[in-house]
């Protein structure tokens, strides 16, 4: 069995009710009814269904252990249906109650909110050449971004939108200062410079960078965070110009997209793609990733996206 979402729970509680009506919602009218009543009803009685609603909290066991025993049974349309009427019942409170909800709102230590933070943290500081990466302690999240002429990144290049985005995982959990942390970002950082300065079509020099340290643990929520928001091209989790990530350290026998467009990984060579990526296939999809970005959201990323490269899309 399904049980409400946890919001729905505290909802349920903050107008008297509780999770018990497992025991009596399959039978109630007033379930159905707010699951069902057409909002668009101007006949709507409200003083009848404050009558109904009371009569209904007066039916529902106060005792959980009541239910209990209904656990696991199949209840799915009930709850299906509990949660549609938690809904109604939540826009007809904020209909109703004099007092507004407020226009915005943070929790502080959401997932989210946090991933939120840290990012936009992160692109607060200035670039730096990814040729001029020094060893450095520290945990964290990091971005690249591209300056150069390559067609396929025309898009991007010289934009805010970066490439690729990671993170430096800690040398040992619960870690607190970048010194115990170790070289986490730094450590993956050099790795990424050398795969570009050995491709046989990139200039290192047009690559730059940002990165901060976190606390131990959030790297990810930013991270996940940075890779929503941008989508870039690089990274695994789009899934357009994937493997600039990859390591070498596992045998392979399937040529990543990234490889096959831009080559020079010696631990790569004699793979083949049996998907039969080529490098026009490969060029094509980036194309369609940026056009596809542009469709999606003109107003976000006509701001971001290079304005020259803007200007040969047709509309």
């Amino acid at each position: 069995m399904f049980l409400p979402r946890t919001n729905d729970m505290m909802r349920l509680r903050s107008w008297g009710l509780s999770v018990s009506m497992v025991d009596y919602a399959r039978e109630s009218p007033i379930i159905a009814g707010m699951a069902n009543t057409d909002k668009s009803d101007h006949t709507f009685d409200l003083a009848n269904f404050t009558k109904i609603l009371k009569a209904f909290l007066k039916q529902i066991p106060e005792n959980m252990g009541e239910v209990a025993h209904r656990r696991g049974q199949a209840n799915t349309g009930l709850v299906k249906t509990m949660h549609t009427a938690i809904r109604r019942l939540d826009d007809m409170l904020d209909e109703l109650d004099p007092v507004r909800q407020p226009v915005g709102r943070i929790e502080l230590f959401a997932p989210a909110t946090i991933g939120r933070l840290i990012g936009r943290e992160l692109e607060s500081l200035p670039l730096i050449p990814l040729a001029k990466i020094q060893d450095f302690y520290g945990a964290g999240i990091y971005a690249i971004y591209y300056r150069g002429k390559y067609p396929a990144y025309a898009p991007i290049s010289g934009t805010e939108c970066p490439i690729y985005v990671g993170k430096g995982d800690p040398d040992e959990l619960h870690t607190i200062t970048p010194r115990e942390q170790g070289k986490g970002i730094s450590r993956r950082l050099h790795k990424h410079r050398d795969n570009i300065e050995i491709a046989d079509n990139l200039d290192l020099a047009d690559f730059f960078c940002r990165y901060l340290a976190t606390e131990s643990g959030w790297q990810m929520t930013a991270e996940s965070f940075l890779i929503a928001l941008y989508h870039p091209v690089w990274n695994k989790e789009t899934g357009i110009c994937q493997g600039f990530g990859k390591h070498g350290d596992k045998a392979r026998t399937e040529l990543s997209k990234w490889d096959v467009l831009h080559g020079g990984r010696g631990w790569a060579k004699g793979q083949t793609s049996r998907r039969g990526y080529t490098v026009e296939s490969v060029n094509a999809d980036i194309q369609k990733h940026f056009l596809s970005l542009l469709e999606s959201d003109r107003a976000f990323w006509t701001k971001l996206l290079n304005t020259a490269w803007l200007k040969t899309v047709k509309r």
